[in-house]
């Protein structure tokens, strides 16, 4: 009989203050991943509960007992929203006495200008220049945008955000100042990469990470280049040609499509450092992989509900049995990790 794993779902935010005792109820705290979702579709053959942090954790009486868990499961995710509860994290995790998927000190690094960074050198891969900006010091001087010699056209988006609704495409240091004129928050600016393919289609491929196994969740195409979900409801929606691609793409593997750019996710999949997170990325017929995002606060659910996609529940299947096998291997080998030097 297969060993039934107890895992911790530690999650948190720095907004929080209140301790939580719950157990299985559901996720929904910002800087957080749905990883816990994968985990309850597999409740008959592992036990989960889910640990709340905050960041006066350790000026609490009460705290929690880790040492019923086989494994510990960070899905604390965002290190721009969530600093705090992820120092926190690290000083209760990184005691070295149980195995940790997503150590904290490793989601830490994956920020978006920490991910340029960290990627800048991998081979076959393109990874967009990015800054951080402070919005009331750039805003206020210009010779701090023009010193930084950026390259325009831009993207200016606020840090910690996700869903593409506070991105904007800025042609010079000029609009990015206009931009961040009364901004409180501080913003990512991301140099723009023009990833249309031949037929004037912007396609963003998501692809998950579980250990070393990679899977692709979804391939969405619009006019524009700001893609999200929302795609499937509009362009793709009477798009034939391209649903048939994206099933093509379920159906054959994506590595029989893009071989090359499949080499250049795993070098990147062994550089980040990750157990588990997602990839947002255009994939080019040459063979490269253009970098959007990778992180792992990207979330894996929900599934659309039009019969037109209901091909892409075929990743469902893969997924738990890659999720199943990370958690077994972790659980296994507390001493090894996901990621490596590249």
């Amino acid at each position: 009989m297969a060993r039934v794993l107890k895992i911790g779902a530690v999650t948190g935010s720095d907004a929080i203050r209140e301790l939580r005792f719950r157990g299985q109820h559901e996720i929904d705290v910002l800087g957080n991943n749905d990883a816990w979702r994968l985990l309850h579709e597999q409740r008959e053959r592992l036990r989960w509960r889910r640990l709340q942090l905050t960041p006066g954790y350790f000026r609490r009486d009460g705290r929690w007992n880790l040492d019923c868990f086989d494994l510990l499961f960070n899905l604390i995710s965002d290190a721009d929203q969530n600093p705090r509860v992820l120092e926190i994290a690290h000083r209760l995790l990184g005691d070295g006495k149980r195995p940790v998927i997503n150590a904290p000190e490793a989601v830490m690094r994956t920020t978006r200008n920490g991910v340029a960074r960290l990627l800048a050198d991998l081979p076959g891969v393109t990874v967009p220049r990015v800054e951080r900006l402070s919005a009331k010091q750039h805003a206020r001087d210009p010779n701090r945008l023009a010193a930084l010699d950026f390259p325009f056209p831009a993207i200016l988006r606020r840090v910690g955000s996700h869903t593409g609704q506070t991105a904007r495409l800025c042609a010079n240091a000029a609009e990015v100042a206009l931009a961040l004129a009364g901004q409180r928050h501080d913003h990512y600016l991301t140099e723009f990469v023009d990833f249309r393919s031949p037929d004037g289609v912007y396609r963003k491929f998501r692809i998950f990470v579980f250990g070393e196994q990679l899977i692709l969740r979804h391939m969405l195409a619009d006019h524009s280049w700001n893609i999200h979900a929302a795609a499937r409801g509009g362009m793709m929606l009477g798009r034939m040609d391209l649903q048939a691609e994206e099933r093509a793409y379920f159906a054959d593997g994506l590595a029989q499509h893009y071989p090359g750019a499949w080499a250049g996710l795993r070098r990147l999949r062994a550089r980040i450092g990750l157990d588990y997170f997602g990839i947002d990325c255009h994939l080019t017929g040459d063979g490269r992989v253009v970098v959007f995002e990778v992180n792992g606060t990207m979330n894996f659910y929900p599934l659309r509900t039009e019969p037109q996609y209901a091909y892409v529940a075929g990743c469902i299947a893969p997924s738990l049995a890659a999720m199943r096998a990370l958690l077994e291997s972790k659980a296994s080998a507390p001493d090894t990790t996901a990621g490596d030097s590249g």
